[in-house]
């Protein structure tokens, strides 16, 4: 066997750090769409190849593998137009899958015993590896299915289910194929460290939270959890819980017999937000992760992205030590509470975005700035939000980004929140002829408005540079609040869950 080549920590930091470098080619648009879970590794890999041979020529393509916290190991191995890879040094080459199967199959128990590895695929510019040369990383295939490229996180509001008409939505109109993961929201926390449900006739009596679980026999690959809080919920609860070691050993307890109890796979924290609890929030998830690993459950957290509150409330490190992935809710960015209309969840800051303060107020910011204060990129997902923050203009005649206002906008038909309307109820709107969309190219967004309301959301378009942003980026996924606020009946004329679909292009 080919020894594998250790890269050394000059270039390991190089690699981490690829997009500094300057591409000598345009990257290839290829994506690997559906792989037999069953299939090994390399069967996946073989069949990503051909997909992105269809599409362009590739220079060289490479894989690896990466130990969460230590060293990169590279096996080399080239695709050179219409050649087939072979093993660095080789001068032979093959052209066709099934010899390929055969070069790579040596490899296969290698790979498959490195279970807390990510898998990382590259594509270079020469045989050797060569940090420098580092194209672009497209996938990094979960560890479980194997060809799962990055996260894509759905929260799924219980409540959904009371929405008149056309937006009621139930555990049965999830489509069980759509996300990596999705999150029951929401479950409580009492004064008594135990995990309590919040709606018993619909989460118990009802079966919601059997049938969402259920969920799981329709795709052994999803994952279903739990998520614990919520902005309702505050804080005061989780800070009285956490605030002595008694109380947090017995809500740590708690909360895994819970994730059992009703067969969740995980569970989130949505501490909203643990503004000066950051040690004894660290203690807590201290306490949790060997209870979860123990019990084969995920721990995920939902956190902020204001810089302020990111300051007061994480130990960014420990965050990234303790969970397993990180949600950052990268929206509700700008709404009714402002004087001016803003995009809900900005990629960019825009020309109206005058302060400091205002010019980090947008997705970007936000997520360099976890990775600034230390959290790993492959455990950020990026939050998306299928839904838009809305206003009420002063002035019907003043309906630009900045424009003032007087207060929040009308509530929607499904939803029924004053500020708030899901994507859904946005794109009937615009069909019906009652919203005029506008594309914001500055901050990647969209808004609309119709006399003196006015809303600012994602669009397709908007949605499909975020998920463009998370691969280029090398983040860990996505995460969608929420899934029923996307067009899911397809009354707009754009498939089923457009936007999840367009991440799901991307990333799946």
């Amino acid at each position: 066997m080919t020894p594998i080549m250790k890269v050394n920590h000059k270039e390991k930091s190089a690699m981490r750090n690829h997009s500094s470098f300057p591409l000598p080619f345009q990257p290839v648009k290829c994506h690997l769409h559906s792989v037999d879970p069953t299939s090994s590794y390399f069967n996946a890999v073989i069949n990503y190849v051909e997909t992105c041979r269809s599409i362009s020529n590739i220079y060289v393509f490479s894989y690896g593998i990466r130990n969460q916290s230590t060293d990169i190991a590279v096996h080399p191995f080239t695709y050179l137009e219409r050649k087939c890879p072979c093993e660095s040094g080789s001068s032979s080459s093959v052209s066709d899958t099934n010899s390929l199967t055969n070069v790579t199959s040596s490899y296969s128990s290698l790979f498959t015993s490195k279970k807390d590895q990510i898998i990382e695929v590259y594509v270079m510019k020469s045989q050797n590896f060569e940090p420098k040369k580092l194209v672009h990383v497209y996938h990094r295939y979960n560890r479980d299915t194997l060809c799962i490229s990055g996260r894509i996180v759905c929260y799924f509001e219980s409540w959904a289910t009371y929405r008149p008409g056309s937006g009621k939505f139930d555990v049965e109109l999830i489509d069980p194929n759509l996300c990596t993961h999705l999150i029951y929201s929401f479950v409580g926390i009492n004064s008594n460290a135990q995990v309590t449900i919040l709606d018993p006739w619909n989460d118990i009596d009802l079966g919601a939270i059997r049938r969402f679980n259920a969920l799981r026999n329709q795709n052994p690959n999803l994952k279903t959890m739990a998520a614990i809080g919520g902005a309702t919920a505050g804080s005061d609860t989780f800070s009285q819980v956490v605030n002595s070691a008694t109380s947090r050993a017995k809500f740590a307890d708690n909360i895994v017999n819970f994730a059992k109890q009703y067969g969740f796979n995980g569970i989130d924290l949505d501490w909203e937000y643990p503004t000066n609890e950051v040690s004894n929030n660290i203690k807590l998830l201290k306490l949790l992760r060997p209870k979860f690993d123990s019990n084969g459950l995920i721990l995920s957290a939902a956190v902020s992205a204001g810089f302020d509150t990111i300051d007061a409330s994480y130990n960014v490190p420990a965050l990234g030590q303790y969970l397993d992935f990180i949600n950052v809710m990268t929206y509700d960015l700008h709404g009714p509470w402002d004087s001016a209309t803003g995009e809900n969840a900005p990629l960019y800051a825009g020309p109206s975005d005058k302060t400091a303060y205002l010019r980090n107020l947008n997705a970007d910011s936000a997520i360099q700035y976890w990775i600034q204060k230390g959290a790993p990129k492959d455990k950020l997902n990026l939050g998306i939000g299928t839904y838009g923050r809305s206003f009420t203009l002063k002035s019907a005649s003043n309906n630009g980004v900045g424009a003032s206002t007087t207060g929040a906008g009308q509530p929607g038909p499904y939803t029924q929140e004053s500020g708030y309307l899901g994507y859904n109820e946005i794109c009937e709107a615009h069909i019906a002829g009652n919203l005029e969309q506008h594309w914001n190219a500055e901050q990647k967004s969209a808004y609309a408005f119709h006399g003196d309301q006015w809303v600012g959301y994602d669009n397709i378009a908007a949605v499909r540079i975020k998920a463009e942003y998370i691969t280029s980026s090398g983040l860990g996924g996505a995460m969608v609040w929420a899934i029923d606020t996307d067009d899911f009946r397809n009354i707009c004329g754009d498939g089923r869950y457009p936007l999840i679909n367009t991440i799901k292009t991307y990333l799946g």
